[in-house]
């Protein structure tokens, strides 16, 4: 599945692969004969979590990508939703467009603070954040952004 190096047997690598297609610990444990314990105490292991964040990683990423090559498809959906002579197809598409537009998130939009953060090492205390002053004059010469 991945080409991650995982340092895991391969009893260990097929537990991994079967839990991040879905299967549950008793699925898991039964179609490899070993005990759940045998599991839960292999699912410890950093390695193994590793290798299943990576096998999750993939996965959403071609999901991501799937849904990405679906996008033209949807937009005319919801188009031709909206264009509907059911009043009631239109309203739920109206209100669907208006609740997810308004949901919309976004970050900063100051290249310099962007820049700051990126030098900025956050620590469990908000009182610890410590700045690294040279990485953000390189990082903003690097950008063409002027420091003062």
């Amino acid at each position: 599945m991945s080409k991650f190096k995982t340092y895991l047997t391969a009893k260990e690598q097929k537990a991994v692969e079967l839990l991040a297609i879905g299967k549950n610990y008793n699925e898991v444990s039964k179609e490899l004969k070993i005990d759940r314990t045998t599991l839960w105490q292999w699912k410890q292991k950093p390695t193994f979590e590793a290798y299943y964040n990576s096998l999750i990683k993939e996965v959403k990423e071609h999901t991501k990508e799937k849904i990405l090559s679906l996008y033209d498809e949807a937009l005319k959906t919801i188009e031709n939703c909206l264009k509907s002579d059911n009043d009631n197809i239109k309203l739920k598409t109206a209100l669907y467009l208006i609740d997810k537009v308004e949901n919309i998130e976004y970050g900063l939009t100051d290249a310099k603070s962007i820049i700051n953060n990126q030098c900025t090492s956050n620590s469990f205390d908000i009182e610890f954040n410590s700045f690294n002053q040279s990485k953000y004059n390189e990082l903003c010469k690097l950008h063409g952004i002027a420091t003062e």
